[in-house]
């Protein structure tokens, strides 16, 4: 006979090391924090110095985890489904970078990338042929993208219980608070003549520490959906409207004295600040993101019909409306009154098309983009000069060719696809909340990645990469009573 299983006690077999029990590395956390704070800062890391800094401080910290996983060996503790696997992918794409500045035989260049070697032999440099045509830019890409690994491994390996998924999120709602602060405070300045124009002449609207507005909405996004699902978590809008003033008073008394108002306040601000960036693809990255988070946080068989929670959505929905409508829509509205349509982003992608083509399978090399596009800028881009394609997705076709770029798109597709199909098991409001807010998050710069290049500017694809790593870890860890794999444990 089996033994019996005492009541309350759970008759599931548990890890005696369970990975979410008492994460590790306390250090590290505080580090990963550390530099999500500190990445917006010196013009979102857009320097040479600043990305340097904030690459040498995330591999900093995946030299430290080598050192502990040697010396701790078997005890080290175990990361969520899919990550692993994610990392082993974004450390291939450091390694490749690294590959296209190694001088090879001129004939294997010929072989892999005719155009690369074809322009080595025009410069009459046939014996260092390399598969890049920038090699400093590619070993600084190289670099920066191994630091996005080991910041996605920190993140993976320190962030194993909720209360450090909810902090990291509140550290991006509060930088992204403050970025938005600074930016709303220079266009009330410069409107009033007591600040000169921004950086980027002729680009205006909110920036805060950015240089461009666009880069500035692109991080305010991650925010934005990352506060969503935090706020989300913390309990869901009515389930039904009050009854009286005397219950509507006390509703909105009891809402002012918890977090969440603080957190709805810093949220509001962000999309005001958002809205004053005059970023129109942010508008419609958000636009496509934020409604994932709302998704995501209704449990499959929610106790009340959705219809009894539509009174608490339309009320946040009327509420952003309002503030909006008081503060204005900024630099966004005036956009929207001059109209005009994405003619240059359409010739500029043909052209980053054209450059794809004649390296299709290496590429022309990471970061060389600014190097060899203007052999393939037509008349209908003027005189213009353009460091980046504007689109995230083809410039990283035209530089990694179809490797690097089949080296990205599986490690994007592993990690979102596994968070995902583990969120649609949950039962959990607070992980299907938070792992929608941080999905949502790398859809929204994915989808601006459509129209800008914010995944160019280091501390938003730093932003990007821990948003990806809180998927992973928010769709796998287990609420008390519930097992890792999502299903209810038996009592």
């Amino acid at each position: 006979m089996s033994a019996a299983v005492p009541r309350g006690v759970s008759a599931w077999a548990r890890d005696p090391r369970p990975w979410s029990a008492q994460p590790p590395h306390a250090g590290v956390f505080v580090a990963v924090a550390a530099l999500i704070a500190w990445a917006p800062v010196p013009l979102g890391s857009n320097r040479g110095w600043s990305a340097a800094l904030l690459a040498a401080g995330c591999l900093g910290l995946g030299f430290w985890l080598c050192l502990r996983a040697l010396w701790r060996g078997s005890d080290a503790a175990p990361w969520p489904p899919g990550a692993p696997w994610t990392l082993g992918l974004l450390i291939a794409s450091a390694i490749y970078a690294g590959v296209q500045i190694v001088p090879l035989p001129a004939a294997l260049v010929d072989a892999l990338s005719p155009g690369a070697a074809h322009a080595w032999r025009t410069a009459g440099a046939e014996g260092l042929a390399t598969l890049s045509l920038d090699r400093g830019a590619t070993a600084a890409a190289a670099i920066r993208c191994a630091g996005l690994a080991a910041l996605f491994a920190a993140v993976c390996a320190s962030a194993g219980s909720w209360q450090r998924v909810r902090r990291l999120c509140a550290v991006v709602v509060a930088v992204g608070a403050v970025e938005a602060l600074l930016g709303i405070g220079a266009e009330l300045a410069r409107a009033r003549g007591w600040a000169v124009a921004g950086p980027v002449h002729g680009v205006g609207g909110a920036r805060g520490t950015f240089v461009n507005p666009n880069h500035f909405a692109g991080f305010l996004e991650v925010a934005l959906c990352l506060g969503a699902g935090l706020l989300l978590a913390r309990g869901m809008p009515g389930a039904a409207a009050p009854h009286s003033r005397r219950e509507l008073a006390s509703r909105l008394v009891g809402f002012a004295l918890t977090g969440r108002a603080l957190l709805a306040g810093a949220l509001a601000l962000i999309a005001v600040a958002v809205l004053w960036s005059g970023s129109r693809g942010a508008l419609l990255a958000l636009g496509v993101a934020l409604p994932l988070v709302f998704v995501f946080a209704l449990p499959p068989r929610p106790a009340t019909p959705l219809r009894a929670r539509v009174p608490g959505l339309v009320a946040a929905l009327a509420v952003l409306a309002l503030v909006a409508g008081w503060a204005g829509t900024g630099a966004l509205g005036e956009k929207l009154q001059r109209g005009g349509g994405p003619g240059d982003r359409v010739a500029l992608a043909r052209a980053t098309l054209a450059m794809a083509a004649d390296y299709p399978l290496t590429g022309a090399g990471a970061g060389a983009f600014a190097a060899v596009f203007p052999a393939y800028k037509g008349e209908a881009l003027g005189h213009a000069t353009y460091r980046h394609a504007h689109n995230d997705g083809l410039q990283r076709l035209a530089e990694g060719g179809l490797i690097g770029a089949a080296l990205s798109a599986a490690a994007l597709a592993l990690a979102l696809g596994t968070a995902l199909r583990r969120a649609r098991r949950r039962r959990s409001r607070t992980a299907r909340a938070l792992t929608g807010g941080a999905l949502a998050a790398c859809v929204s710069l994915l989808v601006h990645g459509l129209y800008d290049f914010n995944l160019q500017i280091p501390a938003n694809a730093s932003a990007f990469v821990l948003a990806l790593a809180l998927a992973l870890v928010a769709a796998s860890l287990p609420r008390p009573g519930e097992r890792p794999d999502g299903r209810e444990e038996q009592s």
